[in-house]
């Protein structure tokens, strides 16, 4: 679940703004979690400027700082990882039921 830190909150909003299951708001000045739908996918903590953000089940300790430089990946390196990325998916042959479509 999500846990912002009110003493480094800004209350600018970024997160709320990135969160697309909309769990995040600002009210007032400070950004508080509805702690309803939060997948865990860690944009919160990617576009807070101030660190205000982390999440329980998140390794927090593998999270870097960018730095210039540090992260430059030679463009061919970078179209191939792409174009050979794959996700491999298994979905059961169960039937999902109408209340849930």
């Amino acid at each position: 679940m999500i846990k912002i830190y009110e003493n480094k909150c800004i209350g600018c909003g970024l997160c709320a703004k990135d969160c697309f299951t909309q769990d995040i708001e600002v009210v007032g000045e400070q950004v508080r979690s509805k702690k309803i739908r939060c997948i865990e996918c860690g944009h919160c903590i990617a576009v807070c400027p101030k660190n205000a953000v982390s999440l329980e089940n998140y390794p927090m300790s593998e999270i870097l700082e960018y730095q210039q430089g540090a992260f430059d990946l030679d463009e061919n390196q970078y179209l191939r990882a792409l174009k050979f990325r794959r996700t491999i998916r298994q979905f059961s042959v169960k039937p999902v039921e109408i209340e849930k479509i």
